[in-house]
């Protein structure tokens, strides 16, 4: 069997895998940041990762904040006020790409914090789902919504479910 290939069409085919994996990457970094910024306590670095007209959703006790004034606000006083220490680990990454401006991102969570009122550490299990935007040929992220699937000593005793099937 003999098979011939179009170069320009092996090119571009590997053109768009290699932009597809940048795409990837360069998302999975938008959460990844995120949470090591957020465990480092600096909030003004999480708001560069955000669209101008954001929405954070961490929960049905939680009033959503939208736009980067008041998601400053509410991760910087939960960051002064609330944590003495936060761990955030992500893992399993389902990124799609939408088209070439959007893209969702769902990840698994798990957090440890550390009160500051307290000396109770506190769980989450969960995921973040995520909405992006391409901006200025950079991803950032637009939406941002915390899903719980279990909680231990946690500061919240409502989170918006992952949507297990039964």
């Amino acid at each position: 069997m003999y098979l011939r290939f179009n170069r320009n069409e092996t090119e571009m085919n590997s053109n768009s895998q290699l932009q597809s994996l940048t795409d990837q990457q360069e998302i999975q970094n938008c959460i990844i940041n995120y949470c090591y910024y957020f465990d480092t306590n600096q909030p003004e670095k999480i708001i560069r990762l955000f669209a101008d007209n954001a929405t954070i959703d961490y929960g049905p006790e939680v009033k959503s904040s939208q736009g980067h004034i008041e998601i400053l606000e509410a991760i910087s006083k939960g960051l002064a006020n609330t944590f003495a220490a936060t761990s955030h680990h992500v893992s399993n990454f389902r990124v799609e790409i939408l088209d070439n401006q959007s893209a969702t991102l769902i990840c698994y969570l798990y957090a440890w914090h550390e009160y500051k009122a307290t000396a109770v550490i506190g769980h989450l299990w969960g995921q973040y789902h995520l909405k992006l935007e391409r901006i200025g040929g950079h991803w950032m992220i637009s939406s941002l919504v915390l899903k719980a699937t279990g909680m231990q000593d946690f500061h919240r005793t409502k989170m918006h479910p992952i949507g297990r099937l039964p």
